[in-house]
């Protein structure tokens, strides 16, 4: 008994270890003016069970609007690209966009980035 509890303490360690990259990407704007915002993670575990968020906040002549996706994932221990989120621009708009990455509502990612 003693070894089974163990080896789940050894493993709950090791996934709380787990690192992740998340960088954001954007594609260009469509002749309509919408642009799309998706999330790049990699993590060096694979097989971890996780959750993203994908926020966007607008802000332009046309007021304030937010944006925003979430769901879950297997991390691959590759590159992945998740999440997909279009926004109409104008060409005074700002937008921020957080991406973040879950497991349990511990915090593994973040990254934040302002167009333009």
């Amino acid at each position: 008994m003693r070894t089974l509890t163990l080896v789940m303490l050894l493993m709950i360690a090791s996934i709380s270890q787990a690192d992740c990259h998340l960088v954001i990407l954007q594609s260009d704007t469509s002749a309509a003016g919408t642009i799309h915002f998706r999330l790049q993670v990699q993590c060096d575990q694979a097989g971890l069970p996780l959750q993203y968020q994908l926020t966007l906040n607008k802000q332009g002549k046309s007021g304030r609007t937010t944006s925003s996706q979430s769901g879950f994932f297997n991390s691959t221990g590759e590159v992945q690209v998740i999440g997909n989120v279009g926004i109409n621009m104008a060409e005074d708009d700002q937008v921020e966009v957080v991406g973040k990455i879950l497991q349990h509502s511990r915090l593994f990612a973040l990254s934040e980035k302002t167009f333009p």
